[in-house]
């Protein structure tokens, strides 16, 4: 079980393309059935352990003063991306004033042009910082090679929260899904996507995000799992739930790990 950095890196940075779905893939090339989606959801938690320690690097010993060595990454837009950005501020100013004309209330509490050079400022400088963690990600993952998942055998993790990743491996369960069912109308997939707190989405954004993830889904191998045999999904528990999917897709030998946890803010 290999994690595909390249894929799953590029979805990490760009889950606007499938929200609220978090997903890693994985190459397999000995299928073994239940028992490779089983290691491919443990593949996905330290995925996401890994993940989770460059935010909290001070919990694992060591590890600061490994990813302090990297350097940062100095990030020059082009004019072009420049002029792009700009564009697309004054188009979304234009539609603000065509509102405010029609409803004759403010829309900012400062001058228009004050207010466009701030929003450029802070568009351009999130846009280097997005493009400064595209280029250093892949360093810093590098360097948590060590840090593990926690194995324990007790019957509830409610009491362990926060970093790392804990499991009991003794209470992984699943049960099989036929993609028809997965991808149904109304079904569980599509009903937890569309009512996720914060995200308006629609059945075609739906579909739109599935095409993307699986282009073929006529054959795919599909299990949900339960989700209190670890930690990570105490919230979700708390809150309006967390799902878990590992899906096979057999013409490419390759596993696509998903979840979606519902907490409400």
């Amino acid at each position: 079980m290999e994690l595909l950095e390249k894929e799953t890196f590029y979805y990490k940075f760009n889950d606007r393309l499938i929200e609220p779905v978090e997903c890693a893939f994985f190459t397999e090339k000995n299928y073994k059935r239940y028992t490779s989606h089983q290691e491919a959801v443990l593949a996905y938690f330290t995925y996401m352990n890994r993940k989770w320690s460059i935010q909290v690097p001070h919990l694992v010993p060591g590890l600061k003063q490994k990813l302090d060595q990297v350097p940062e990454v100095e990030i020059t837009l082009t004019p072009e991306i420049k002029q792009a950005m700009e564009m697309r501020i004054d188009a979304e100013i234009k539609a603000d004033m065509i509102t405010k004309e029609a409803t004759g209330f403010p829309i900012y509490g400062e001058p228009v042009q004050q207010y466009r050079a701030r929003i450029i400022r802070e568009r351009i400088g999130y846009r280097k910082s997005w493009e400064a963690a595209v280029k250093r990600f892949p360093q810093l993952y590098k360097l948590t090679a060590d840090v593990k998942l926690v194995y324990m055998d007790v019957p509830s993790f409610d009491s362990y929260n926060g970093f790392p990743i804990r499991v009991n491996s003794q209470m992984i369960q699943a049960v099989a899904l036929p993609p028809e069912n997965f991808f149904a109308e109304d079904g569980e997939y599509e009903s937890t996507f569309l009512i996720y707190v914060g995200i308006q989405r629609t059945r075609k954004d739906f579909w739109k995000v599935n095409d993307l993830l699986f282009p073929d889904k006529k054959n795919l191998v599909i299990y949900q799992w339960n989700n209190d045999f670890t930690n990570i999904y105490n919230d979700g528990r708390e809150d309006d739930g967390a799902f878990l999917w590992s899906i096979y897709d057999p013409e490419n030998k390759q596993f696509t790990v998903m979840d979606i946890v519902l907490i409400i803010d």
